[in-house]
Order: structure tokens, then C-alpha cells, then sequence
């Protein structure tokens, strides 16, 4: 029986009591069956959810690992590809083609920046600004429970179910 199916049926035995249409001492044992097989139930979804963490935990694990292994290689790469880069300067070689790779120098042309400050403050106009507004909800949070009213905020309380 499903979890839903035997609140269901805990919901109608308690709802024939209040209504007066059986006993609460004849529906006594009924009531004692279900609440049983609810906490079994209860329990069963209980250890699933506990295995569902457990695997989370593992898989979180597993991909800082992956991203560590990931890093390195990146690092890896890249430190080959400068030292190829300056190898290949070295004695001249702008291009060399194999029957696998083919590699060249591609020019490009990047800034370079000595000081950030002074450049900000002697060219204002050649620099953006960056904003970034978001609502501080713990500051909205305490002026809320102080009572103060805020249009388009509001508190609402929350059932967080804890599993040990």
C-alpha cells in the first residue's frame, strides 16, 4: 500500500470518529494498524532518502576528484603548449605540419594593463562600471519580522523535515 493511500485511509477512520458514525475505542485497533503501517512506510522512504544522501555525498566526491583530474590535464596542456611554443621560436619555426598535427603561429594583438588604479583615474572614459544590485533578504527578513510592511516581500513559514 502506498504512503498516500493508507494517510487516506488514517484521514477517513478519524473522520467517521469525529462524525460520530463508529466509536474511537471499536476503531482503536484499526487506528493502531494504520498508524503502523504509516511509520513503516514512514520509515522505508525514511532510509531511501538516507541512501539518495549517501549517493550524493559520493557523487560530490567523485566530482571534485573528476575536477582535479580535469585541472591538472588543463594544466598539463598548457604548460606543453608553451613549452612547444617557445621550443619552436627558439630555432624559427613559425609553422611545422605532420601527417597528424599541424601547428602555427596565428598572430594576435591583446592589452596589457601596468596599473589599473592610476589608468581608471587618468582615462575615466575608457572604463565601464559593473553594478550589481540584489535585494538583501536578511536585512528584508528583519525589518519584516519588526513589522514593518514591504510591498513585494513577505515571510512565510516553512516545515523543514529533518532526517538523522
Amino acid at each position: 500500500m502506498k504512503l498516500y493511500e493508507i494517510t487516506d485511509i488514517y484521514n477517513g477512520v478519524l473522520s467517521a470518529i469525529e462524525n460520530e458514525e463508529c466509536t474511537a475505542e471499536s476503531m482503536e485497533e484499526a487506528l493502531k494498524t494504520i498508524e503502523d503501517d504509516f511509520e513503516n512506510k514512514v520509515d522505508a522512504i525514511a532510509c531511501m532518502i538516507k541512501g539518495l544522501n549517501a549517493n550524493i555525498n559520493g557523487i560530490k566526491a567523485e566530482e571534485e576528484a573528476l575536477k582535479k583530474r580535469r585541472e591538472s590535464a588543463a594544466k598539463r596542456a598548457d604548460w606543453l603548449k608553451g613549452y612547444l611554443s617557445s621550443e619552436m621560436l627558439a630555432i624559427g619555426k613559425k609553422k611545422v605540419e605532420t601527417p597528424r598535427n599541424k601547428l602555427y603561429f596565428r598572430p594576435s594583438v591583446s592589452v596589457l594593463i601596468d596599473d589599473e588604479l592610476a589608468l581608471k583615474a587618468l582615462h575615466p572614459e575608457l572604463t565601464t562600471v559593473k553594478t550589481v544590485v540584489t535585494p538583501d533578504k536578511n536585512a528584508i527578513k528583519a525589518e519584516l519580522k519588526k513589522g514593518v510592511h514591504i510591498n513585494g516581500a513577505y515571510l512565510v513559514e516553512k516545515q523543514n523535515l529533518q532526517i538523522k
